[in-house]
Parts: C-alpha cells; sequence; structure tokens
C-alpha cells in the first residue's frame, strides 16, 4: 500500500470528523471522503468491504498516530466513529483491539473474496445484536442524532421520524444504498426498545 496515500487519507479523516464531535458513521464518513475524488466505492458488496477495509486500515494508522503525538483519541466503531481530544490520562486508558491486526495486515485485503464478505457482515451484524455495551451512542450516530436525543418522550418522536425519514431515502427499493439502509434498520431495532420502556 502506498504509504502517502495513507497518510492523504488519514489527514481527510481528521478534517472530516473534526465539525462532528458526536462522531460520524462509517458510511458518512465514506461519503463525505468521496468528496475529496477518493475511489471508495459503497457497492457491490466486495468493492464495499475494500473501501471499508482500506478506510478502516487508515483509521488505526490514524489512531496510533494520534496516539503518539498525544494529540487525540480515536474511537472507531462502525456505526461511529470519534475523534475526540487529548486529556492527560488517555494513553492508560486505551484498549488493545483484536481488530487492529486485521485491519493492518495487507494480505486480509487482497485474499478476501464475495463468499467471505458475505460471512463477515452476517457475522457483524449478528455481534451487533448480541451485545450493549456502547452501542446506544453508535446507533444514534447511526441515525444522524447526538446523545441528547434520549433525554425525553418528545425527544423519541424526533428518533422516530429520523428513522422513518432515512429508512425512506435510503431504502434499496427506492434506489439506496443496501448496506446504509441496514446499518439504518439495526440502529433502530436496537433503539426501538429502549424508546418503549422509556413511554411515560
Amino acid at each position: 500500500m502506498n504509504p502517502a496515500l495513507v497518510e492523504t487519507i488519514c489527514h481527510l479523516i481528521r478534517q472530516e470528523l473534526a465539525p462532528y464531535p458526536a462522531g460520524l458513521s462509517e458510511y458518512a464518513l465514506i461519503k463525505a471522503l468521496r468528496k475529496h475524488h477518493l475511489d471508495l466505492p459503497l457497492s457491490p458488496e466486495l468493492s464495499l468491504f475494500r473501501s471499508h477495509f482500506l478506510l478502516f486500515h487508515c483509521l488505526y494508522h490514524l489512531r496510533e498516530q494520534l496516539l503518539s503525538e498525544q494529540s487525540g483519541l480515536l474511537e472507531i466503531h462502525t456505526l461511529c466513529i470519534c475523534l475526540v481530544p487529548w486529556q492527560p490520562g488517555h494513553a492508560g486508558l486505551t484498549k488493545s483491539d483484536p481488530l487492529q491486526a486485521y485491519y493492518m495486515d495487507w494480505q486480509q485485503f487482497a485474499s478476501t473474496d464475495q463468499q467471505e464478505v458475505h460471512a463477515l457482515l452476517d457475522s457483524f451484524w449478528k455481534r451487533y445484536h448480541l451485545t450493549d455495551s456502547g452501542h446506544l451512542q453508535a446507533a444514534l450516530c447511526a441515525l444522524e442524532l447526538s446523545p441528547e436525543a434520549m433525554v425525553d418522550v418528545s425527544s423519541h418522536q424526533l428518533i422516530r421520524r429520523q428513522y422513518q425519514r432515512l429508512a425512506m431515502q435510503h431504502h434499496p427499493d427506492r434506489g439506496g444504498d443496501e448496506c446504509r439502509f441496514k446499518e439504518i434498520q439495526s440502529a433502530w431495532d436496537y433503539l426501538r426498545p429502549f424508546l418503549g420502556a422509556q413511554r411515560g
């Protein structure tokens, strides 16, 4: 992989995340990077996987760079990628991420085929539904909402309207992107029990 391209993408990622303290979803970040004429296709699945892999390779590279500079902390999750300002003590709080070794290995990029991509996608969505920890903010981010959206019942109506708007906009039957639609649907499936439980 061309190190200059990685550095360019890392610089653009930092630039695109800066105005969004609550973070961006992977889809939103790829879309933002495409404005800079980077060829990061959003479909079909194999091309999407390679865009995803390249993006996450650069994200992990940037995270290491920010840690070594002590200039920021990059939280990496498919549904929410967030650049956090550096604070004293951050270095001791960073956790090892088992996915980092995978995304830093270019052999994975070259050798993954269509069938493996399907298996990876299925595995991701199953893991997403089985775990609660840390996914509330990610789900809100996928619906382009801030954490304040969970504050009261009137905000819950906003979440429903936002879900309906995004689902209609990105529905594959209306020419939308299937992966983005799945992301929106999964975020809604995760949030819906919270909304029901907090009704007055």
